[in-house]
């Protein structure tokens, strides 16, 4: 989707408040080229977290992070951090 087709919505709250944003369509399944420059940027970074990924490449989180527990499992990356909601990872 370009940043012409984005869509603005209009959310409203509780007591009359309205809540502009733009909503974001990420790519489910990234070529093949796109997975190569991931893996390298993944391994280059010193810290790196799916989500900063996820919006780099315009990919969803989902996607992300089977590839990092992959590289994980291979021994490229290391898990520095975990939370419950993101995990942070770093090149071993």
């Amino acid at each position: 989707m370009s940043t012409q087709d984005k869509k603005h919505v209009r959310k409203k709250k509780k007591f009359g408040k309205v809540i502009e944003y733009v909503s974001q369509e990420r790519t489910i399944i990234p070529s093949d080229d796109i997975l190569t420059q991931i893996e390298k940027d993944a391994l280059k970074a010193k810290a790196i977290t799916p989500q900063a990924l996820a919006e780099k490449y315009n990919i969803a989180v989902s996607t992300i992070k089977p590839i990092l527990y992959r590289l994980e499992q291979e021994g490229k990356l290391k898990r520095i951090a975990s939370t419950k909601w993101t995990d942070v990872f770093s090149s071993a």
